[in-house]
């Protein structure tokens, strides 16, 4: 690759990441109401359908309890991946339902939740804690925060299925809990039963 590829290539990750960066804020302290909001994750929603499908990108990183976390370990499993930090109303609003998804499915072998934040970097338990947060939490640096969720910012939820490809992709939330409870019900519940489901079925035919 020629220098000048290589600086194009970065210069642009670096804008991108700036844009996602600054529309995050932006819409977290602009956002007065919820309808606001409703109305800029319909406009997002747009642009985020060529990424079903894709695979996941790679990751190779070490949590706190000192547990390699690995893009490999999607194999096999539903994962629901969450994108969240403090400076995000909608991350914050949204917890308790995310909470509760984890709680309802964490029992299923075949299902595993992870999600990235960039608080306190290496150590979020402060993060953690302030926000009653019971699912699992990976602090990473900025850049492969947003590298992982597609420059995306915050909040983001992504369903992941057996084969490592994206099912589902959602960028943008409410400020209003019980929203954050009915687009979870609505949306992310279904692709998750539905994914285990097909993962009992071929389960019980390869038995057969």
């Amino acid at each position: 690759m020629k220098d000048t590829e290589l600086f194009d290539s970065h210069f642009f990750m670096k804008r991108g990441l700036f844009i996602s960066i600054l529309m995050t804020v932006f819409i977290s302290l602009r956002a007065h109401s919820q309808d606001e909001l409703d109305r800029f994750n319909d406009t997002l929603k747009m642009g985020t359908s060529y990424l079903i499908g894709q695979r996941m990108r790679q990751y190779d990183l070490t949590g706190m309890d000192g547990k390699l976390y690995s893009s490999s370990q999607l194999k096999g499993k539903v994962t629901f991946i969450g994108f969240l930090t403090e400076f995000c109303a909608p991350c914050v609003a949204e917890t308790p339902a995310l909470n509760q998804l984890y709680s309802d499915f964490k029992a299923d072998s075949n299902f595993q939740y992870l999600s990235f934040t960039i608080e306190n970097w290496g150590n979020p338990t402060a993060f953690i804690r302030k926000h009653q947060i019971e699912y699992p939490v990976l602090s990473v640096d900025i850049g492969t925060c947003y590298y992982l969720n597609y420059f995306k910012g915050f909040p983001v939820h992504m369903i992941v299925g057996p084969d490592g490809k994206i099912l589902y992709f959602q960028f943008g939330g409410g400020i209003n809990e019980q929203k954050a409870v009915e687009n979870l019900k609505g949306n992310v519940y279904p692709v998750i039963k539905q994914q285990l489901m097909r993962l009992y079925t071929s389960s019980d035919e390869k038995e057969e």
